[in-house]
């Protein structure tokens, strides 16, 4: 586990001002705003989710009891093979796919909707520290104590809102948002934010839900369910292209498995 210097990793979410350490919190010296400490892991939200008005936010906590089985075989396993149908990728294939991926970056990685730290936790290393992000307490203290079991090297957790991450423009060398973007009210914002932070140059992988030709949404009903529910969003292929561009992507590549998407893209250079 990476024992990250808090006032030195962390902005202020609200101004983006320098943070002071102090005994249970961190504290804004521009704007006075306190972010508390629990068991290490800093809380950046900005409002409670049983009072505010997102969606996901509210019913974050109750998703988040999830954390003890969430990559046990009776969950994440099993949801990749209906979406993705036969032949999809598994788990630890997608943990490899996303270990290569940023095998060749030096630097801080970004991992937005961490959960328990599914793919950040095989990233990370001395050379590749990962701060991993969720807005639910239960994933990133299950997170927290995985990676401390197995003696990862270089992962932090923070409890943050996506659309309001407490990092300085572009102080992050890759970026990861793995399995949640199709639940964000607002994913344009959220690319935006992610975008913001991270370096020219840096690559992000991004997997997420599309209408696919086989897996559990190429079903009728399934489909149907699934228009219907105003908490979660299947994209089109087209989307996401336009999505990743709007918020300041290049060489996006986009490969899917049944109704499963693999978006890679790359952090526009700044023009000469």
């Amino acid at each position: 586990m990476m024992n990250p210097d808090h006032s030195e990793t962390y902005v202020c979410p609200i101004c983006h001002g320098r943070l002071a350490a102090e005994a249970d919190d961190l504290r804004c010296g521009s704007c006075a705003g306190r972010f508390p400490l629990e068991r290490g892991i800093p809380d950046f939200l900005l409002e409670q989710p049983d009072e505010s008005t997102d969606p996901f936010l509210r019913d974050v906590e109750g998703f988040g009891k999830l954390a003890s089985i969430y990559e046990t075989p009776i969950w994440l396993p099993i949801m990749l093979r209906l979406l993705g149908g036969r032949g999809a990728s598994s788990l630890a294939e997608l943990v490899s796919y996303g270990r290569g991926y940023m095998a060749n970056v030096r630097g801080r990685v970004l991992d937005v909707a961490t959960g328990t730290g599914t793919y950040g936790r095989h990233i990370a290393s001395s050379e590749r520290p990962v701060i991993g992000v969720d807005v639910s307490t239960h994933m990133l203290l299950k997170g927290q104590a995985l990676a401390r079991s197995e003696g990862v090297d270089g992962m932090a957790f923070a409890r943050a809102d996506a659309k309001a991450l407490p990092f300085a423009d572009t102080s992050f060398s890759g970026g990861l948002l793995c399995g949640a973007i199709h639940i964000f009210p607002d994913p344009a914002a959220v690319l935006s934010e992610i975008a913001r932070t991270l370096r020219p140059g840096a690559p992000l992988w991004v997997t997420t839900v599309v209408w696919g030709k086989s897996g559990l949404l190429s079903h009728a009903w399934a489909r149907q369910r699934m228009e219907d529910n105003p908490k979660m969003h299947v994209f089109t292929e087209a989307e996401l292209l336009q999505l990743l561009g709007d918020a300041g992507f290049s060489d996006i590549e986009i490969t899917t498995q049944g109704c499963l998407a693999s978006i890679t893209a790359v952090r526009l250079r700044l023009a000469a």
